[in-house]
């Protein structure tokens, strides 16, 4: 056995040891009264750190971490309590606790706080997932509340970077959004902060003035973005407009109208002509959010290059003339040939 092997199986034991009651240490039933506890900011941010870091590495903690809240026994308590309604309590405490988050002191670590959490919520849904669909179905109300939460987060200004920080961790939550969550977004105006991210993120993933991307590291953080309005614009009509509005609006470009070059074979599939005319996008002039967006159809990272493109098929109601009009054949061909709907001429 080498020494990565050996150090692996310590690791391991020492999960099993912290996941695992024993008659004479329960860490699970400790960190429950840990979390339901008072304690000053900084320590419960190293308290949800260890709890993220535990959940992605032993994800069968949350159902232990949540029966321990169920049975914690605290009358003054009378709503139900589980994992669920302890993080969503704990993060509209960061957020409404006084000063105004997120505080002008550069000790105020709320912030970080309620991003952890935040993340927290991300991992669990991600790794137990019929235990968080449970919990969200049968607590209707905490659901709303944290809604009501992401809502608010989304409007903190951008140019305090806690604040942003939040509001990317916020990101990661939506991307698998409840479909009722849809609704609730519209009528509180949270679409226009997610297209301000989206235009944040390409301005940080791309470099304006020659629109070249940096580098892998930094390209994928535009992911999430691009998950979320595709989605949302998947599950709402209004969304799509909004967002489509936004990329593509109808006073700055002419219309998608001119598919002269475009033609379709017997089976439905698109064949380019010669001419070529199509090859590049109309009216997308560098620098404007249509422009970056198309610049990642071509990013040699696989999944940037799908999801933007993605998002663009969504907001073009899957037609392929338009969404061709729109983006250039060059750079819609890796879509089209995903669909199965283009066809190279010999």
């Amino acid at each position: 056995m080498d020494l990565q092997q050996k150090k692996s199986r310590i690791v391991q034991k020492g999960l099993s040891y912290l996941v695992e009651p024993s008659s004479d240490f329960n860490w699970i039933s400790i960190l429950s009264c840990l979390l339901m506890s008072s304690h000053s900011v900084p320590v419960m941010l190293s308290l949800f750190r260890n709890v993220h870091n535990l959940v992605w590495s032993a994800p069968t903690i949350t159902s232990k971490l949540n029966k321990a809240f169920e049975e914690y026994d605290k009358p003054s308590i009378d709503t139900a309590v589980n994992i669920l309604s302890v993080l969503v309590s704990l993060l509209a405490w960061t957020l409404r606790s006084k000063p105004d988050f997120p505080g002008n002191k550069n000790f105020d670590r709320r912030s970080e706080l309620a991003t952890e959490i935040l993340r927290v919520l991300f991992a669990i849904r991600s790794n137990s997932a019929l235990i968080t669909k449970k919990l969200e179905e049968s607590n209707p109300d905490i659901m709303t509340q944290l809604g009501i939460l992401l809502v608010d987060i989304l409007h903190l200004p951008n140019k305090d970077r806690r604040t942003y920080e939040c509001k990317l961790a916020v990101l990661t939550l939506l991307m698998d959004p409840p479909q009722t969550y849809c609704h609730f977004l519209v009528v509180n105006k949270a679409i226009d902060p997610l297209l301000t991210i989206l235009w944040l993120q390409l301005n940080d993933v791309l470099i304006v003035n020659g629109g070249s991307v940096r580098g892998e590291n930094n390209i994928t953080s535009i992911l999430p973005v691009l998950v979320v309005l595709n989605k949302l614009s998947q599950f709402h009509i209004t969304i799509k407009s909004h967002v489509k509005e936004y990329i593509f609006p109808p006073t700055a470009e002419a219309g998608p109208n001119d598919t002269s070059d475009l033609q379709k074979s017997e089976n439905d599939k698109i064949i380019a002509s010669p001419s070529g005319k199509n090859m590049k996008p109309i009216n997308a002039p560098p620098g404007t959010v249509r422009w970056k967006l198309i610049r990642l159809m071509t990013s040699i990272d696989s999944n940037v290059k799908r999801c933007a493109s993605e998002l663009l098929w969504t907001l073009c109601d899957g037609d392929s003339k338009e969404y061709v009009t729109r983006t250039g054949f060059g750079n819609a061909v890796h879509m089209l040939g995903i669909k199965g709907i283009v066809q190279i001429p010999e």
